[in-house]
């Protein structure tokens, strides 16, 4: 469909355009709400898990709704009904931080995990979904797919902002042990039931396909979670870089 001359689809259509915008306007306005109203622990634990309902339900329409389109288009049978299972990172991350944040203590080794992969996953999703260029933007696929990661990266934010989830260099272990945990579970699935599970047979973007691999992903992400944990320790808990590099700090 083409409004203005410009294209509703694909990455960088105008829908694609007109949801980042407002995803953006709402991140920021929606932080500035409960910076300023959500003072007391109880409100901060209402507002993130309520969250974790919504993106509950949102991974859960994108999974029945990826599902239900295979069935009609396709007869692969029990491969079609694989799908309810997210087998992508970002589709973990979703399903495991609602879970986590609705349902576990704050602050749990599970969030210590799959909130990395989920932010970075989520934020590349959102600057550029390629299945855009595959699906119409009006598809139900689409939308949820959209919603979830958007609603995935304001979770663990507001997770990060109300304590729910706090980044600690004595906790750096649990991230690449939950890589290496998902990469397990994609490799079974990959080679159980020939499904292309955790991005092992693809890129991420396939106009990089280079850089986002796997292999490559993998080491850049674990970069990136140690520069968020030295952030935390630096600016949050007001560590010098003696106390922050310093051996007990992180054993």
């Amino acid at each position: 469909m083409n409004i203005l001359l410009v294209n509703f689809n694909g990455t960088y259509g105008l829908g694609h355009i007109i949801y980042l915008i407002s995803a953006l306007v709402l991140f920021f306005v929606s932080w500035f709400l409960v910076l300023k109203f959500a003072k007391t622990e109880k409100s901060k634990k209402l507002v993130v898990k309520i969250t974790g309902l919504v993106l509950f339900v949102l991974i859960l329409w994108n999974r029945i709704s990826i599902t239900i389109y295979n069935f009609m288009n396709n007869d692969e049978g029990i491969r079609n009904l694989l799908q309810l299972i997210p087998l992508s990172f970002c589709g973990t991350a979703s399903l495991l931080n609602a879970i986590a944040t609705l349902f576990l203590k704050k602050d749990n080794k599970i969030l210590h995990c799959v909130s990395y992969y989920g932010l970075i996953g989520g934020i590349i999703t959102m600057f550029y979904p390629t299945f855009l260029n595959e699906q119409d933007f009006f598809d139900a696929r689409t939308v949820s797919g959209l919603l979830h990661h958007t609603v995935m990266v304001w979770l663990i934010i507001t997770n990060m902002i109300t304590g729910n989830f706090r980044p600690r260099a004595n906790q750096w272990y649990v991230y690449p042990i939950g890589l290496c945990i998902m990469m397990t579970v994609g490799l079974f699935f990959h080679e159980a039931f020939d499904l292309n599970a955790m991005q092992i047979n693809e890129p991420l973007l396939s106009s990089a396909p280079v850089i986002t691999f796997w292999y490559v992903l993998g080491p850049s992400t674990l970069i990136i979670h140690f520069a968020i944990i030295y952030l935390f320790e630096k600016f949050v808990y007001k560590k010098k870089s003696n106390e922050i590099f310093c051996k007990d700090n992180w054993f």
